[in-house]
């Protein structure tokens, strides 16, 4: 399976999947004599990144949200 498929089965874009990738966060995954990735249809790692992701996003609209209701209340 390609990046891209990967991509739509995870909800995550391929520059993020890349990244991940290089930031060790995610096993490298071998890539074939053209050069492409070739992820296993079972990748155990997608939704449990997902869902990791999204919980830092929910935790940082959280904070968001806290620190101006903060600032209104310190107005």
């Amino acid at each position: 399976m390609r990046i891209g498929e990967l991509a739509k089965i995870s909800g995550l874009a391929p520059s993020r999947i890349r990244f991940y990738e290089a930031s060790g966060l995610i096993k490298s995954v071998a890539r074939k004599a053209n050069g492409y990735r070739d992820y296993a249809p079972d990748t155990e790692w997608v939704s449990p990144l997902r869902a990791l992701i999204l919980q830092q996003l929910a935790n940082a609209c959280r904070t968001r949200q806290y620190r101006r209701w903060i600032e209104k209340r310190s107005t």
